[in-house]
Order: structure tokens, then sequence, then C-alpha cells
């Protein structure tokens, strides 16, 4: 993915933007938590794990 990439940006002539995620990423944090708030523990595990992963 990253040979894929580099030759777009460079050969290729595509342009990037790099954006601040962090805002959509605490309101995605904040849904999950309301809806495994209705969840077992072994869906809040589950998700903690996710979130670890992503890190």
């Amino acid at each position: 993915m990253a040979d894929i990439r580099k030759f777009l940006t460079t050969e290729g002539g595509m342009q990037t933007a790099e954006v601040d995620k962090s805002g959509f990423i605490e309101a995605g944090k904040k849904v999950q938590d309301e809806f495994a708030a209705g969840k077992g523990e072994d869906f809040q595990n589950l998700l903690e794990s996710v979130r670890a992963a992503a890190n």
C-alpha cells in the first residue's frame, strides 16, 4: 500500500491533505460508549481491545 501511495503522490501527481481527526475520533468514542453501556461486559471488553489495537 505504501508503494502505491508513494507512486501516486510522486509520479502520479496526486496531492494529499492531512487532517486533524481527533474530534471525530472522540465523538465516535462517545457514541461507542453509549452503545456499549447497553451491552454486557464481554462487549465492553471487546470494545476496549479494539481501541487498544488501534493505538
